[in-house]
């Protein structure tokens, strides 16, 4: 055989195997990363191929504002926590997202401000939100922010958060306010 033909063959060979070792790569590396919700608690477990995130809340899923009516403090409080389990090297991602499913209050008169705790030290939490921030009226998804676990935890870490929704005087009478609702929760979502 001529050892140019055996040449090609051998280039070609090379050729074949690194676009299927690219192809194989490819796939794994998309598997590998892609979230999926599990479990009875629908969006409330989300599971990643490479670790496990939860969110966890104290009094229920669901933030309620019936007959509410300004006051200096928060008129409600959603304490939460997200808690990560991530077996792999590279960090762990999510975001955090107020979804709200009904608000009947005028534009800008309910206000939101969440703050979080690393409660192990692992990854960084969502960025506090220190300023009372207003709300639109009707539905929406209001993005809070992203946070990360970091690589290989060893186990659960907790990222610790109080959302607050407040209900500020305006200084002028808000009685057109009144027996107006609001209606929403926090969902979480992994990201790659």
């Amino acid at each position: 055989m001529d050892n140019n033909i055996i040449t090609e063959r051998r280039i070609s060979a090379f050729v074949v195997f690194g676009i299927v070792l690219l192809i194989i790569t490819a796939a794994v590396t998309y598997a590998y990363f892609t979230a999926e919700i599990q479990g009875s608690e629908e969006e409330d477990t989300v599971t990643l191929k490479g670790g496990i995130m939860q969110i966890a809340f104290d009094g229920g899923k669901i933030i309620n504002l019936e007959g509410a009516f300004p006051k200096p403090g928060p008129v409600a409080t959603k304490d939460f926590t997200v808690t990560g389990n991530n077996t792999t090297v590279a960090p762990m991602n999510y975001t955090l997202t107020l979804k709200v499913t009904e608000n009947t209050f005028s534009s800008n008169v309910l206000k939101y401000r969440m703050t979080g705790t690393n409660d192990d030290g692992s990854g960084s939490t969502v960025p506090d939100i220190v300023d009372l921030t207003d709300i639109e009226t009707g539905a929406q998804d209001i993005f809070l922010g992203s946070g990360t676990f970091g690589a290989t935890t060893g186990g659960d870490k907790v990222h610790s958060y109080s959302l607050e929704i407040h209900f500020p005087s305006s200084g002028v009478i808000q009685n057109e306010e009144q027996n107006k609702n609001f209606s929403g929760y926090v969902q979480i979502l992994g990201i790659e």
